[in-house]
């Protein structure tokens, strides 16, 4: 079997617009967090602030053209770095596949930190903070799923439902939604389904085609999922 030349299907990213965006959902989310970093008010985690750094930066050495990413990479209070999977509302992603993704993506990065580095994959308008992928071999990130209330609430409903079903398929298929790995930190907002549409459509209105996705909630509550 021929090996990947990883060097040639790295992904050098351009610069990324975080203001003029159509999407309401978990890009909405992830531009909205970046820009409260930039304009210098960071979330707060569990009372802990986190400054984010870079954006959708692509890991996975694929030839597609269209590569998985990380959605959000940031920094905690003590110089850790954080690795986040986002994920809004009714989305289709359980808790646990939201887990695959985020350790698939930190596995890619153990394989190909050095040539991430060498290759400077990041945004280079991303210029607030550094990192260089290294660190996170160097010591041990952080991991987050995050998400709005209704993205968890949405989900919990699944699980009682199939856990009160009480058969052996049905306590199978909600142990199958559940995140397995202790040390993924699970956080959620309070925001609503339509908080970013709502701000599209105000936008849309005066015949403008996009928006720059504003959220004015910092405070992120940690939770213990489908438990």
């Amino acid at each position: 079997m021929s090996k990947v030349n990883s060097k040639k299907y790295l992904s050098n990213p351009g610069p990324i617009d975080l203001s003029h965006i159509r999407d309401t959902s978990e890009k909405a989310l992830q531009r909205a967090l970046l820009l409260q970093t930039i304009e210098g008010q960071n979330s707060v985690f569990n009372e802990e602030k986190i400054e984010w750094l870079d954006i959708e930066l692509p890991v996975i050495i694929t030839p597609c053209s269209r590569r998985p990413s990380i959605d959000l990479i940031g920094r905690d209070s003590q110089g850790t770095l954080v690795l986040c999977e986002v994920k809004f509302n009714n989305g289709n992603d359980s808790p646990h596949k939201a887990e695959m993704e985020i350790l698939g993506y930190l596995a890619e990065i153990f394989l190909h930190h050095e040539e991430l580095d060498k290759n400077n994959i990041h945004h280079p308008n991303m210029t607030h903070s550094t990192f260089n992928w290294g660190e996170l071999i160097n010591t041990k990130p952080r991991v987050f799923i995050i998400a709005n209330c209704g993205y968890w609430e949405n989900w919990q409903r699944m699980f009682d439902k199939e856990w009160k079903k009480n058969t052996d398929k049905s306590k199978a298929l909600a142990n199958g939604m559940r995140i397995k790995d202790n040390s993924i930190e699970c956080y959620s907002i309070d925001i609503d389904k339509n908080y970013f549409k709502n701000q599209f459509d105000i936008k849309s209105k005066t015949k403008e085609e996009s928006y720059k996705p504003v959220l004015n909630v910092f405070e992120w509550t940690k939770i213990d999922p489908l438990n």
